[in-house]
C-alpha cells in the first residue's frame, strides 16, 4: 500500500520530466526551444523562493537576483573576458552575497513588512541596472557572446540538466537539518529562539541560497539570449515566479515545478491572443486557488484522501448494518 502511494506521489513529476524531454525534441521550432529555456530559467527560481519560504518569508525580489547574475555575467564576459562557466558561478556568488548584505538590516522583520522591503529591494536594484554606462544604462548590455554558439537545441539540454542539478540541490538543503531548522522557525520563530536557534543566521542562509540559484539561472539565461535589459527582471517576472509558487502548491517541494510547467506553458502558448494571454494565466490561478487551495501538487493527496473517506463510509455503513441486525436478531 505504501509503495502504491509513493509511485503515485511521483508519478506527476516523472510526467513533467517526460514532457520536458520530448515535446521541444519532437516539436523541432526555435519558438519551443526559446520558450521552455525561459519556463526552465524562472522553474529554478521558483523553486529557490521556497527555500525562502521554508522559513517563513515571502520575498519579491527573486527576478532583480535573477538580474544581479544576468549582470554580473554579462559584464565577466564581455568587459573582462572571463571564461562561460568562471562568470556564470562568480555571478551566482556575488547574487547570494548581495542578497546576505542587503538582507541584514532587515532580518527583524517579518510577515507584510518584509515583503515590503524585499519589494523596494527589487525595485531598487533594477533602479541601479538602468542607471550607469558600465550596464548599459537603459538598452542594458548587447552582444553578449553566446553559450554554446547559440544552439538552441544544445542550449535547451543545458538548461534541462541545469534545472534538475539545481532543484536537487535544493530538495537536499530542504530535507537537511537546516531546512528542519527553518520549518521550525516557520512554525514559531519565538520558541525556536528561546531552544537557542539563532533564527536570523538560518533565513539569511535560505535567502543566500535562493539568491544563488536564481543567479545561476539568470546567469545562464543572459549568456544563453546574448544580451542583458534591466526591465526583464522587474515585478512582472516576480509576479510570474509567485504564480508558479502558489499554483503549484506552497506546501509542496515539487509545487514550484508543477506549477512553472503549467502555467510556464499556458503563458508562452498563449502568446497568439496578444495582450489577453495575461488573463488565461490569471483564470488558472483563481480557478485552481478556488479548487485546490493547496495548489497542483496536493491533486495526488486529495484523491487518496477522497478514496479513504469512501472507505471509511463504507466501513460505518456496514458496521451501522452489522448492528441493526443484531438487535433485530
Amino acid at each position: 500500500m505504501k509503495k502504491n502511494s509513493k509511485l503515485l506521489s511521483i508519478l506527476p513529476y516523472a510526467v513533467i520530466l517526460v514532457c520536458f524531454l520530448i515535446i521541444p525534441t519532437s516539436i523541432d521550432k526555435m519558438f519551443w526551444y526559446a520558450a521552455f529555456i525561459s519556463i526552465l530559467a524562472k522553474m529554478i527560481a521558483s523553486v529557490g523562493l521556497r527555500m525562502v519560504s521554508l522559513g517563513g518569508d515571502m520575498s519579491f525580489a527573486m527576478g532583480a537576483f535573477m538580474g544581479l547574475g544576468a549582470y554580473g555575467a554579462a559584464i565577466m564576459v564581455t568587459k573582462w573576458s572571463f571564461p562561460f562557466w568562471a562568470a556564470i558561478i562568480l555571478a551566482a556568488v556575488f547574487a547570494a552575497i548581495v542578497a546576505v548584505l542587503t538582507g541584514i538590516p532587515f532580518a527583524r522583520l517579518r510577515s507584510i513588512y518584509y515583503c515590503m522591503t524585499t519589494m523596494f529591494l527589487g525595485i531598487f536594484l533594477i533602479y541601479i541596472f538602468q542607471s550607469f554606462d558600465w550596464t548599459g544604462a537603459n538598452t542594458g548590455i548587447k552582444q553578449i557572446p553566446k553559450l554554446f554558439g547559440g544552439k538552441p537545441a544544445i542550449n535547451y539540454w543545458y538548461f534541462l540538466a541545469l534545472a534538475v542539478v539545481c532543484i536537487f540541490c535544493m530538495w537536499r538543503f530542504e530535507k537537511s537539518r537546516i531546512g528542519n531548522t527553518l520549518k521550525a522557525i516557520a512554525q514559531s520563530h519565538e520558541v525556536a529562539a528561546s531552544m537557542g536557534v539563532n533564527e536570523r543566521f538560518y533565513r539569511l542562509m535560505a535567502i543566500g541560497v535562493a539568491a544563488f540559484f536564481c543567479g545561476v539561472a539568470g546567469a545562464s539565461y543572459a549568456l544563453y539570449y546574448g544580451s542583458v535589459v534591466g526591465s526583464t527582471y522587474g515585478m512582472t517576472l516576480d509576479l510570474w515566479i509567485i504564480m508558479f509558487f502558489m499554483v503549484g502548491g506552497k506546501d509542496d517541494f515539487f509545487g514550484p515545478i508543477i506549477g512553472a510547467a503549467l502555467l510556464g506553458v499556458v503563458n508562452e502558448g498563449s502568446r497568439t491572443f496578444g495582450s489577453y494571454a495575461p488573463f488565461l494565466a490569471c483564470a488558472v490561478l483563481l480557478l485552481v486557488a478556488y479548487l485546490l487551495p493547496g495548489g497542483l501538487a496536493s491533486i495526488p493527496r486529495t484523491i487518496k484522501k477522497a478514496i479513504d473517506d469512501k472507505k471509511m463510509k463504507q466501513v460505518d455503513i456496514s458496521a451501522f448494518s452489522s448492528g441493526s441486525d443484531g438487535k433485530e436478531a
